[in-house]
Order: C-alpha cells, then structure tokens, then sequence
C-alpha cells in the first residue's frame, strides 16, 4: 500500500502597517487634545488583517503629562486609555506585538481652570448610626481639572452630632 501525504506550510505574517484612532479621527495625522484630566480612547488596527501577533503596545515619553493603559477588560491588547496628568505634551508610541511596526503621536493637555464643585448626591437623608457616601469633582463644565482635592466639611446648625470622615458624611 502507499499513502500520499500532503504539508502545507503557513508562515508567520509580520505586521506590514498599523492605523491609531481615537474615534474616528487619525491621531497619528493629527494629535490628540485633552482638557485636564479628562481621558481619550485609543485604538490601534494592525494590517495586514491576518497578522500573526495581533497585540500592540503603549508607552507614554511623560506619563506626568499624559498617561496610557490598556482599556479595561479589553482582551485584545489593542485598545488603550490615555489620561490628562498635567499640562505640556507627551509622545504616545503604539508598537506592533511583533516589532515590526511603530507609529507615535502628540499629545497636548491643556489646563482646566475650575469653576465649581460637583457634589453627587447634592442631598440626602439619614437617620443616626448611618451614613451617606458623597463624591466631589472639581470641573469647569464637562472638564476635570488636575487638581481633585477638597476640603469637607458640615454645618450642623450647632449641633456637634455630624461628623465628616472624606465624602463620608
């Protein structure tokens, strides 16, 4: 008897070209804007589609100005999170998994100046022995600022029953 036995060889596909979004907008072409320490979603697409190491990796040149992370529960390492430290500029550099490809992009963060405190819930009721869990943002409309530190602190009418341990009230 004879057998006729067929190999097929695959070879491993480097990456060739790499795209990074942040929406629909190419970063790499443009930059990247933050207000204060708002943050961005970034997105990087590795071509060709077929390319054996599918990962990517963040780095920041000033994660004091501009911090990268992967997105959590994104398992595909290829979605990333950047977050307004300070004000000044960072380089982001995206590489492929395999080496292969690097792109990178400026990141300005510019300052926010506050306007007010956002307190979440802006009321509440409770009854002695328990408390109420309050969070503050310091903003200037829809924008964080650097700074998120505040001071509480509770009028009572007098009464020394109410005491403030953070935003535990």
């Amino acid at each position: 008897e004879s057998a006729v036995v067929h190999a097929t060889y695959t070879s491993a596909v480097a990456a060739t070209g790499m795209t990074v979004t942040s929406g629909a907008t190419d970063v790499v072409a443009k930059g990247l804007a933050i207000k204060g320490a708002n943050t961005a979603a970034i997105a990087a697409a590795l071509q060709p589609t077929n390319v054996k190491d599918k990962t990517v990796t963040f780095t920041s040149s000033n994660p004091a100005v501009a911090a990268v992370d992967y997105t959590a529960g994104d398992t595909t390492k290829l979605k990333a999170t950047v977050t307004g430290k300070s004000a000044g500029t960072a380089i982001i550099t995206v590489t492929s998994g395999d080496g292969k490809v690097t792109e990178k992009f400026t990141v300005t963060v510019k300052t926010v100046d506050p306007t007010k405190v956002s307190i979440s819930p802006d009321s509440g009721k409770i009854k002695v022995g328990q408390y109420i869990d309050f969070t503050a943002a310091v903003v200037n409309g829809s924008d964080k600022a650097f700074n998120q530190d505040v001071t509480w602190s509770v009028d009572a009418g007098g009464e020394s029953i109410v005491s403030v341990n953070g935003g535990k009230v």
